[in-house]
């Protein structure tokens, strides 16, 4: 499972843009332009708190039945009428802050 997750500071930018700029009525797709697989997200989640120990039972559970596999914007028409790509934090960055984040309210 391959997911196009976005920092939402990075969401808070486009849509600022969206807004500030006058752009053609319509439906835009808002992504980031890299997928990550669920797999991948969890080992990096698990590189920055470092648990003494855990073990993850990956594939334990089946799909569901129609599970997307791969979700993920493409983004072209949007950076079209904005003029620019669409700006984004390094994912490593934001990941980061959204798990200290997380840790240290709770």
């Amino acid at each position: 499972q391959k997911y196009a997750y976005m920092y939402v500071g990075d969401l808070a930018k486009i849509i600022g843009k969206i807004v500030e700029f006058d752009i053609s009525s319509g439906v835009y797709n808002i992504s980031s332009s890299t997928a990550i697989s669920l797999l991948e997200l969890t080992n990096k989640i698990l590189e920055i708190i470092k648990p003494v120990e855990s073990q993850i039972n990956f594939g334990a559970i089946p799909y569901r039945v129609n599970q997307s596999m791969h979700i993920q914007g493409i983004t072209l028409k949007l950076e079209s009428e904005l003029g620019e790509k669409i700006d984004e934090l390094d994912f490593n960055d934001s990941l980061s802050k959204v798990v200290n984040y997380k840790l240290n309210k709770h």
